[in-house]
């Protein structure tokens, strides 16, 4: 009887909110100080910074009071959980789900360090734990942003339950109703990306400027779609806000790429592809971006090119386009290089050896006439010298 009661407590308690906001950012700085030492704890797990694990024990020891029996067992969890690692948190929270069976937060913790695993391990065994758990809390609460966003997650990347336009549907109804989170507008702005869905993804660009901390891999999706549907100008602006403010290389090489595509000039193409390798010096598409460019550009720049297109080929070897213009590049290079260095060369080496042959024919001529003007000089001298 002990325990109902418990669990029942659980499902009104103070960290319950986690389902409806789950960004670990927003809810450090929310006004619920129990959520602000959940997004600690769990801001600890994903950075390793020490601090945060400091100030959630600090806090929570002012706090404890306010915990249900199973949000402590989270926290203890929680509190005792190296950063990175995904194994132990799930091992504990199994445990405890095996007494709590119908806490809300304790099956939202599963699903958050569980699903981090799936993507790693693609093990149907988990992917069926998971959806189990996303089961429960909507058997308790109903649909949810958290579960509404894990499970688009799972019709999106899973082979086995793949549904990619109910993942779109279920995330797009959540989003309706809940337009003020985050992470389900980014999700579906992915989502929207990849269907090709742009007009959508403008739509709610004008909404998603509206947060403080945007994603730039998100800002990036929405400068893409600009330039897809040719404003290029609106593109350019965006690109170049997020170039000024990060410091990142992986998006300043995807900004410096995009800025490549729209270029209009073979040299303006150049120079943003090459800051683009500058940053991510072994992306094969950016490398054979320029290694086309160099080839299309002018064929005094086929050697470049051919560098180039071979070291995307050795970054990702499954480039059959690549390989073939590789091929057609080779041959062409071999051709002009013959007439640009070789019969050149030839032709240079046989005007010499005819200069050095005319040289010594001109020579030994000269030398022929000097010997017979001694020769003649010496007859006379024997003649002047028998008439004596």
């Amino acid at each position: 009887m002990f325990l109902i009661i418990m669990i029942s407590i659980s499902n009104f308690s103070n960290l319950n909110d986690f389902l409806n906001n789950f960004d670990e950012e927003i809810i450090i700085n929310s006004e619920n100080k129990e959520m602000n030492i959940l997004g600690l704890y769990l801001k600890y797990w994903k950075t390793g910074y020490e601090d945060y694990k400091t100030t959630a024990n600090i806090m929570r020891s002012e706090l404890y009071k306010n915990f249900s029996a199973d949000e402590s067992v989270l926290l203890n969890i929680l509190s005792e959980t190296i950063p990175f690692d995904y194994f132990k948190p799930q091992k504990d929270l199994e445990e405890a789900l095996n007494i709590y069976n119908n806490s809300i937060i304790l099956n939202s913790m599963y699903i958050y360090f569980a699903y981090t695993d799936w993507e790693k391990s693609r093990n149907l065994i988990k992917l069926k734990k998971i959806n189990g758990a996303i089961s429960k809390i909507e058997q308790l609460k109903g649909k949810t942003p958290f579960t509404s966003y894990y499970h688009s997650l799972i019709l999106w990347n899973s082979k086995i339950y793949q549904n990619k336009n109910e993942a779109y549907n279920e995330l797009k109804a959540m989003y309706i109703n809940h337009k003020d989170n985050q992470k389900i507008l980014e999700l579906l702005i992915k989502f929207c990306y990849s269907l090709n869905k742009l007009d959508e993804i403008i739509s709610y660009s004008e909404l998603y400027k509206n947060f403080s901390k945007k994603d730039n891999k998100i800002l990036l999706l929405i400068a893409k779609t600009y330039q897809k549907n040719k404003n290029y100008k609106k593109s350019r602006d965006l690109i170049q806000n997020i170039i000024n403010n990060t410091n990142k290389n992986n998006v300043l090489a995807s900004s410096y790429e995009i800025l490549g595509d729209m270029a209009s000039t073979t040299s303006q193409k150049i120079n943003y592809y090459r800051l683009s390798l500058k940053n991510d010096p072994k992306n094969p598409t950016v490398l054979e971006k320029l290694g086309r460019t160099y080839y299309t550009g002018n064929e005094k720049n086929l050697n470049l090119a051919r560098i180039y297109l071979s070291k995307s080929l050795t970054f990702d070897p499954n480039q059959e386009k690549t390989y073939k213009m590789l091929i057609s590049i080779q041959k062409k290079y071999r051709i002009y290089a013959f007439f640009s260095y070789v019969l050149p060369l030839f032709l240079i080496s046989v005007l010499l050896i005819f200069i050095l042959i005319h040289k010594k024919n001109e020579k030994e001529i000269i030398v022929e006439k000097i010997g017979e003007k001694i020769n003649v000089k010496n007859e006379i001298m024997r003649s002047e010298k028998n008439e004596e």
